[in-house]
């Protein structure tokens, strides 16, 4: 239908309308994009590994999705069923196989081994094709052969009262799996732990408040559950009372991953933290004002002398920017707040903008402000200097129980003390 015509030869290269193609370099494990086969058949690992990635596509031509993994697009293909009967035969990609190297790419089997089928249209396989020899080992997970079986990383606010039994709680209840605690929790269990950092799993346990999920955001981006142990919890799934249920419901798969885009903060030529719930300009002395202009895709919206100016994602919207009269926004909303805090100005008020929109804070004045990510992370601002801020293509995967928003908001904070 598009006329495009792809073709390669052994030791000559692959090419696309006459143009060479070649596979993706320096992939971003954490953003990755995968074509999935997800047909009648398709192995339940590999919905799970939808659930890991970025995005995820099933076309339903596996020489199709193949090609887009040789000319750059797609990361990998995985072809993963349960039914024999329904998996790849040679015909289906002899000449998707020969591009894809050509390309620079490969494909293995589920067991490691570079895909070598025999001429036999009784035979079938499958097998992982890819780009780079790290994607296929994220999808694999060094050879765990996308276990049904989750590995956890559990990261513990050691600051509030019982944390390490609730830490326990959530230990026992994932017996039989495999997980590892954050440092610091680990050493006061007397075990060996690693940092957040490097953790190399497939679920986050977040116990502790909304601080302590945004701390491990900011560090993990393995799809994260938080288990409120400390305030109103808002970005939590799991209250201290519902652990055990909580670890088995995920054990058993019964939940959904939700997407929550980021901010990035662009500052001086360089990207700095990128903001789940907000990131806020802020004076960088106490007691006194700021001037600021704000710009929307470099038009001047606003002029305002204030304490500072939150950048707010819908996630945040119940935080910081709702404190100060800002609307909450729909997590479906795909929009950003804009919120002057303390204007000396009775007509400030919040402006919603579409979040494909660049945002721009300008520090008018000549004395220093600070830029707050998501209160975890501070840069210094010079007077007279413009931050610009934007979606990110990165995204926070929380992990839901399929509750209703604006249940958890009556729950969470109109209810709440």
């Amino acid at each position: 239908m598009t006329d495009d015509v792809i073709t390669a030869e052994k030791g000559k290269g692959a090419f696309k309308n006459g143009c060479r193609i070649h596979v993706k370099e320096k992939p971003n494990l954490g953003d990755l994009f995968v074509m999935i086969y997800l047909g009648n058949g398709a192995h339940p690992a590999a919905f799970g590994l939808a659930k890991r990635v970025r995005s995820s596509r099933s076309y339903g031509c596996a020489s199709i999705e193949m090609e887009l993994v040789a000319e750059g697009q797609a990361d990998a293909f995985v072809m993963y069923s349960e039914k024999y009967t329904r998996s790849i035969r040679v015909v289906d990609i002899a000449a998707s196989i020969l591009i894809l190297r050509e390309a620079g790419g490969e494909a293995y089997d589920m067991d490691g081994n570079v895909l070598d089928m025999s001429f036999d249209l009784e035979c079938r396989a499958n097998f992982v094709a890819f780009g780079d020899k790290r994607v296929y080992d994220f999808i694999m997970k060094k050879g765990n052969c996308m276990s049904d079986r989750p590995t956890f990383g559990i990261n513990v606010n050691l600051g509030l009262s019982d944390a390490l039994g609730y830490a326990k709680r959530v230990m026992k209840a994932l017996e039989g799996s495999s997980y590892v605690l954050d440092d610091a929790a680990a050493a006061a269990l007397g075990m060996k732990g690693v940092p957040v950092e490097d953790m190399d799993v497939d679920v986050m346990v977040a116990i502790g408040g909304d601080g302590t999920i945004l701390r491990t955001l900011m560090k993990n981006k393995a799809p994260l559950i938080g288990v409120n142990a400390g305030g109103v919890g808002f970005l939590a799934e799991i209250d201290v009372g519902g652990i055990e249920e909580g670890m088995k419901r995920i054990l058993a798969g019964d939940y959904v991953v939700e997407d929550v885009f980021k901010i990035s903060s662009r500052y001086k030529c360089g990207y700095l933290a990128e903001a789940v719930n907000e990131a806020v300009v802020y004076t960088d002395a106490v007691a006194k004002i700021r001037h600021y202009k704000v710009y929307v895709n470099d038009r001047l919206i606003t002029e305002v002398r204030a304490d500072g100016i939150i950048i707010s994602t819908p996630a945040g919207s119940t935080g910081y920017a709702m404190s100060l009269g800002a609307p909450i926004v729909d997590p479906c909303v795909n929009a950003l707040v804009i919120v002057p805090v303390a204007a000396y100005k009775f007509s400030s008020r919040p402006f919603v903008v579409p979040a494909d929109a660049k945002v721009t804070v300008e520090a008018v004045m000549d004395k220093g402000c600070l830029l707050v990510v998501d209160g975890q992370e501070e840069y210094a601002i010079e007077g007279g200097t413009k931050i610009d801020f934007s979606k990110s293509r990165d995204t926070a995967k929380f992990i839901r129980f399929e509750k209703n928003f604006y249940s958890k908001v009556r729950a969470k904070l109109v209810n709440a003390i």
